[in-house]
């Protein structure tokens, strides 16, 4: 019997706050669903879900409350009411209580037909407040050329441009 001690020189090894186990989502529709399911959650706050349209630039389109801590599975999803035709990609942002946060692997649900809508109208304008590149998502019943005008809160324009589109459901990208 010999006792050998070895210290180690390696960083201990760090807790994630969150054991994702499942992060999938799918097209029903005029929406798409997202479900997420953790197996294990330490000091966690939230899910933020981002959204992108090229798998590089992305933006926040809602979050869910996380469980905090629990040693138990946990289940999630959240409805992105704004698909657009093609790759849609989303991915979490894990955030704990000292928020710290870590990214999920990215998802691509790919919309192949969006139905028809009755009337144009803007869906929705976000981030707002926004630090420069403001999006519009915007539906459009028929082809057409249409006038984006942004104006800042004192009723500045901003900028104007015009857009040709097609029917279904567009997010505009205006540099601010």
């Amino acid at each position: 019997g010999q006792v050998v001690i070895v210290k180690s020189t390696l960083n201990p090894t760090q807790i994630l706050p969150v054991e994702l186990t499942m992060f999938t989502g799918y097209n029903n529709g005029n929406v798409n669903i997202l479900n997420w399911t953790t197996a294990s959650e330490l000091n966690s706050l939230k899910f933020e879900v981002e959204k992108s349209t090229d798998g590089i630039s992305f933006s926040y389109i809602g979050e869910r409350p996380a469980a905090g801590n629990s040693s138990s599975p946990r289940s999630y999803d959240l409805t992105d009411p704004n698909p657009v035709l093609g790759n849609n990609y989303y991915r979490l942002k894990m955030i704990d209580r000292d928020m710290k946060f870590e990214y999920s692997n990215t998802i691509n649900i790919k919309v192949k037909e969006i139905e028809t809508a009755k009337e144009d109208v803007i869906i929705s304008v976000y981030p707002n407040p926004t630090n420069g590149q403001l999006n519009v998502v915007y539906q459009a019943t028929a082809a057409q050329k249409i006038l984006l005008n942004v104006f800042n809160v004192i009723g500045q324009s901003m900028t104007n441009q015009s857009v040709s589109l097609m029917p279904g459901i567009h997010t505009l990208t205006v540099d601010a």
